[in-house]
């Protein structure tokens, strides 16, 4: 999947309603988050920001992870992980790579 290259950046900037955050990637305005009934639009802009520059990192994360223990059950080492967080981890990938 090819998306606008990270990282990203929120700019502040001042509207007639008060501020407007425009997400930026270098040169490139990917777009803008502004406050709406209320809505805190810096730290909605942040979050996005931050969500967006730590995605590929997790995924790349997450993999590993993944690998590591079949890895370690291949070769008859008793996983260090209950069902459950490697079945949550498995689910999380499934769910990053859906389109």
């Amino acid at each position: 999947m090819r998306h606008t290259p990270t990282p990203f950046k929120a700019l502040k900037t001042k509207y007639k309603d008060g501020p407007v955050y425009w997400i930026k990637s270098g040169d490139i305005f990917v777009g803008k988050v502004y406050s709406h009934d209320g809505q805190p639009a810096g730290e909605n802009a942040a979050f996005i920001v931050r969500a967006v520059n730590a995605h590929e990192k997790l995924v790349e994360l997450l993999k590993w992870v993944t690998e590591e223990f079949e890895r370690g059950e291949r070769k008859g080492y008793q996983a260090k992980i209950s069902y459950d967080m490697d079945e949550a981890i498995r689910q999380a990938l499934a769910a990053l790579e859906e389109k």
